[in-house]
């Protein structure tokens, strides 16, 4: 049976063999804005806003639970975690998260800026037990 940190560093030493294969091939990027237009092409604009946020907030959520059951089958029965679906399933949830939060109008800059700052006032010295059992949010 694997363990969640056995799992975790499985899923570390994917990534650094990818990056060590990304240093002898090119690798393309593709920045927010890019990324954006590319899954906008690819939205059903047809069905009005309160479907799209509902259609999207309930993908976002399926598509979560095949991640976390992919990792419990991982962590409790045994199966070989397969970074290749996992990371279909990741680029699942950022189109739905990505169209989500285009739809209701949330920058993505100013997400990432206000989760840095809530775990700096969460953790100033850093992620600690006891940080967080003592944490006032």
């Amino acid at each position: 049976m694997t363990t969640l940190r056995e799992a975790v560093a499985l899923f570390l030493e994917a990534k650094r063999l990818q990056q060590q294969n990304n240093t002898q091939k090119e690798t393309k990027k593709m920045d927010e804005k890019q990324y954006m237009g590319e899954i906008k092409r690819t939205m059903n604009y047809e069905i009005d806003l309160d479907q799209r946020l509902s259609m999207l907030a309930l993908g976002l959520a399926g598509e979560v639970g095949e991640i976390v059951d992919h990792i419990k089958k991982a962590v409790y029965h045994g199966h070989e975690i397969d970074h290749v679906e996992l990371g279909k399933e990741f680029g699942d949830v950022m189109w739905y998260l990505y169209n989500l939060m285009d739809d209701l109008g949330v920058d993505p800059d100013i997400v990432r800026f206000l989760n840095v700052e809530k775990l700096r006032r969460r953790y100033p010295e850093g992620f600690s037990e006891e940080a967080s059992q003592n944490r006032e949010e």
